[in-house]
């Protein structure tokens, strides 16, 4: 699942779509880099296609809120992300679906089947049923496969270190590791995620603001923010961020302008969270100006390249008048050439 961008200068950044431990308490491991991503193209506000015709040409357009983390992320100074987006359309089993095909599928995880076993071939970890209506699935050790069947399996002692954010954050990393490992491995970085952000859903709303909390307060993660679009149905407040101080979360303070507008700072992203009207959105403080959206950021490069072919156009007719004017000047001063001779002949003959 998806992303969102920072303000700064950074080294590097290591981004979750979704995440899994590979066995050791507070080992989280996470998709990074260019990547291409499968999102599902009928989980609106989360994830949809502008156009839900599986052959139309809008169909691999991203919208939702997957989507503006992720194009955020793109625009981020020095990161060097992008993404490549294709729409997924309902299939019979479909948390099943091939890694092959995408290095990161919207609300889940996918996995080569190389990578699923040990250097002997036997199997190390297998996927287990979906456990919510978008059919995410569950990554485990092959061992736990039969006793972990699904999500409903799982207790809070098998939670522990295993995490799927629906956003995450690390500044100065290594993204070579993360790319050797297509994972962040908190003691491999030495250091937990600076930023995690939860969306609530009926499901896992619950889970934010209790289980989820407690691990990664555990982990270290110094901001936990948590966004419901619903406005508290799921969970108790629109929008929550916190700050680990001595190992604790303290709520970061939530300016209420209305009913319908409430934001945050972030201090690890230098930028304020902002819940209007049930959307989620990014806000520079230093300019007080709204981070581009997918559809905004697609409008402005459409809009930029459209001005570029057309500055390329002028520039081009420019170079042909030029050339016509060099042109038409050798061929006027040719004739003058040609009169001087022709009097010259005639005043001497």
């Amino acid at each position: 699942r998806a992303a969102a961008r920072g303000a700064a200068a950074l080294a590097a950044l290591a981004l979750a779509a979704a995440c899994a431990s590979d066995g050791g308490d507070g080992d989280l491991a996470c998709a990074d880099g260019a990547l291409s991503v499968g999102f599902y193209a009928y989980f609106e506000p989360i994830s949809a296609s502008a156009d839900p015709g599986e052959a139309a040409p809008g169909f691999d357009e991203h919208r939702g809120y997957e989507a503006d983390l992720l194009t955020a992320l793109e625009a981020m100074e020095g990161a060097g992300l992008s993404f490549e987006r294709f729409g997924i359309a309902p299939w019979d089993g479909i948390w099943l679906r091939s890694a092959n095909e995408f290095d990161v599928v919207g609300g889940g995880i996918t996995i080569l089947d190389s990578r699923t076993r040990d250097a002997t071939g036997a199997a190390a970890v297998a996927f287990t049923s979906g456990h919510v209506a978008f059919r995410q699935s569950l990554l485990v050790r092959a061992g736990d496969a039969a006793r972990l069947a699904s999500h409903e399996a799982l207790t809070a002692a098998d939670r522990v270190g295993v995490r799927y954010p629906d956003l995450l954050i690390a500044f100065n990393v290594n993204p070579a590791a993360n790319r050797a490992r297509k994972g962040y491995l908190i003691p491999e970085q030495g250091k937990p995620p600076d930023f995690v952000l939860e969306v609530a859903s009926k499901t896992t709303g619950e889970h934010d603001e209790t289980d989820k909390r407690e691990s990664y307060a555990r982990m270290g993660v110094p901001e936990y923010w948590r966004f419901d679009d619903t406005g508290g149905e799921y969970h108790s407040v629109p929008l929550a961020g916190e700050r680990l101080v001595n190992g604790v979360y303290v709520p970061i303070p939530i300016h209420h302008t209305d009913d319908d507008y409430l934001w945050g700072r972030s201090a690890a992203l230098n930028l304020d969270l902002c819940w209007e009207n049930g959307n989620l959105r990014f806000r520079d403080p230093a300019t007080g100006l709204y981070l581009y959206t997918f559809s905004q950021e697609r409008a402005a490069r459409l809009r930029a390249e459209a001005a570029l072919r057309q500055a390329e156009a002028t520039v081009r007719q420019g170079e042909a008048a030029q050339r016509q004017a060099e042109a038409a000047r050798a061929d006027a001063e040719a004739r003058s050439r040609q009169l001087e001779a022709e009097l010259r002949r005639l005043r001497n003959p």
